[in-house]
């Protein structure tokens, strides 16, 4: 018996929210807008990536082509330093 009550009760609050799909017509539509401007500006932010690649590719900065930390120098002869110094 219980399920028929409920059965009702579902068909009733369906058929009193029948202008449901009208009134969430208008969020999806504007929803599908935006999400068609998002393409854009990453179709247009990718273009802007790979010309910036480019042009690092070009004065050849890529960081697969450097060197990395182990070409670094620092000179520290005769700066002053903290902590104990290995005398030679």
């Amino acid at each position: 018996m219980n399920g028929w009550v409920v059965l009702a009760v579902l068909a009733i609050a369906f058929l009193a929210l029948g202008g449901a799909p009208v009134a969430v017509a208008q969020p999806v539509e504007s929803l599908r807008k935006e999400i068609e401007a998002l393409k854009q500006d990453q179709a247009a932010i990718r273009k802007e990536l790979a010309e910036i690649r480019e042009l690092l590719r070009a004065r050849g900065a890529s960081p697969h082509t450097s060197g990395g930390l182990n070409e670094v120098r620092v000179p520290v002869h005769g700066a002053p330093v903290l902590g104990r110094t290995a005398r030679a």
